[in-house]
């Protein structure tokens, strides 16, 4: 009976929470669980696998990534918001549609690609059995993403959560099986990677065709394409802001330093979590507002979200020693160097992201490209210059200037937007956010004073300061971060 209150009172308590807390906080476990899963499985698969197919099995997926944005233009990622938006009466139709308009452009690129199966396995080692697991999974992916879109958007994520945690946990236990089972051990593990999503794809896929009706709607694939076509150089330029340098970093100083660096920023990006679950629940938010004509309110929530995500990243940046020391043996501790300006490329990142929501409300998306396309060229050209003067770890220092460039490219847009859809007025205080990011850029850049081991104490000292402050002041920050939505 004792069990069964106390059941009750956490029940009642987790109820008692905003919505918007509740539904950050599932996505960022969820998140976790993801990571986690994926840091557990590759010794496996390694060890299970010989080099040379892992390798294969690696390389597949970095061409996952690349032909994604093409075969299915990655409509999920800002066309649903909008969509939600502009047909909210139709919201069914204009989704199953999207399914339709995703289909066609896959099936066309399976077509082209064919008759040039013979070539593309020898530029890229892909045989036909993998690619056709790989357009499989393009022909049915989209569905489930936009699913999710639509589930974050009214705040109704219990499905995503349960699929999420799902596909997590069956994929390696369908994998290893396979791996274990076949002669082609590369294959082998595409097949069990993708087979788990595939089949929670169709289910999705099916039930959105149910509910739409429709496959092809003139009206929303025009809307979707007029959308989502200008923003194909940004999702390109995206890739090579994230992923070139160690590209380079391979060629200009060899293997040994790309995975030190590599290292540096796996340990960073996790927390790149705490970025998409903050802006799965307030990208929703500041589109309603802007529609309700609410702007202020939504430079009044940014600034704490910005304060929160910069101590959370700072955090990371005091334990870098620590955190590499765990991840890497002795020969990685150069990685440590790396961790704070790439840190606080997921604070930019955060920030560039409050200024092109705006853009896209107003379906600005050449301007998106345009500073996308800037940034990852002086990405190239700063890396290109420094990492010959100053080694791998400039890459670090290269990533954060050209963030915070691409940050600037869009406050400038934005500022161009809400002059003219909304007669000039301010939405974030910028002079405000400026001098918050400032601030955790140059103390966390300055940290690296603090790695040498005489100053252990001063380091744990800060983050036990910070923990103390961040319990008593929990609710406070709780409130400041989600208030009311």
């Amino acid at each position: 009976m004792t069990g069964r209150i106390k059941m009750g009172g956490w029940v009642k308590k987790y109820r008692s929470i905003p919505v918007t807390v509740r539904i950050s906080l599932l996505f960022t476990i969820c998140g976790f669980l993801q990571k986690a899963v994926s840091v557990i499985v590759v010794p496996i698969y390694t060890r299970l696998m010989p080099s040379e197919a892992y390798g294969q099995y690696s390389v597949f997926f970095s061409w996952y990534q690349l032909l994604m944005i093409f075969t299915t233009l990655n409509m999920w990622n800002y066309l649903i918001n909008n969509g939600m938006t502009d047909f909210s009466g139709h919201k069914w139709e204009f989704i199953s549609a999207l399914q339709g308009l995703a289909g066609v452009i896959t099936i066309a690129w399976f077509l082209i690609y064919i008759p040039f199966s013979g070539r593309w396995e020898q530029a890229t080692g892909l045989t036909v059995p993998m690619m056709a697991v790989m357009f499989l999974e393009f022909l049915t992916m989209p569905s489930y993403e936009y699913w999710c879109a639509v589930k974050r958007f009214h705040y109704d994520v219990k499905g995503v959560v349960l699929t999420t945690v799902l596909i997590t946990v069956l994929t390696p236990a369908v994998t290893i099986p396979a791996i274990l089972l076949s002669d082609n051990k590369s294959l082998a593990a595409i097949i069990g990677k993708c087979a788990v999503p595939i089949m929670v794809y169709i289910f999705v896929a099916c039930n959105l065709l149910r509910k739409g009706h429709s496959l092809y709607n003139k009206q929303y694939w025009k809307y979707a394409l007029n959308f989502n076509l200008p923003l194909i150089p940004h999702f390109l330029s995206m890739i090579l802001l994230q992923s070139f340098d160690k590209i380079m970093i391979e060629r200009m100083c060899g293997a040994s330093d790309a995975a030190i660096y590599s290292v540096a920023y796996h340990a960073a990006g996790v927390l790149s979590i705490f970025n998409s679950a903050l802006l799965n629940v307030f990208v929703p938010y500041t589109y309603r507002a802007l529609k309700e004509g609410r702007e202020k309110e939504i430079g009044k929530k940014a600034v704490p979200l910005v304060i929160f995500i910069g101590l959370v990243n700072f955090a990371v940046v005091m334990f870098a020693p620590e955190v590499i020391g765990i991840l890497a043996p002795e020969e990685y501790q150069a990685a440590i160097y790396v961790i704070p300006p790439v840190a606080m490329s997921n604070l930019l990142m955060f920030l560039f992201n409050l200024f092109a929501n705006i853009e896209y409300y107003f379906k600005k998306t050449k301007l998106v490209a345009a500073a996308s396309v800037s940034s990852a060229a002086a990405n190239v050209v700063l890396n290109y210059i420094f990492i010959q003067l100053y080694g791998f770890t400039a890459a670090g220092y290269t990533t954060v200037f050209c963030y915070a460039l691409f940050s600037l490219c869009h406050y400038i847009f934005m500022r161009k937007v809400t002059r003219k859809y909304l007669d000039g007025r301010k939405v974030y205080d910028t002079k405000k956010i400026v001098l918050i990011v400032g601030g955790f850029l140059t103390v966390s850049i300055l940290s690296v004073k603090l790695y040498q081991e005489r100053f252990i104490f001063i380091r744990y000292g800060i983050l036990v300061i910070m923990a103390i402050v961040g319990m008593i002041k929990r609710k406070e920050i709780i409130s400041m971060v989600y208030g009311k939505q």
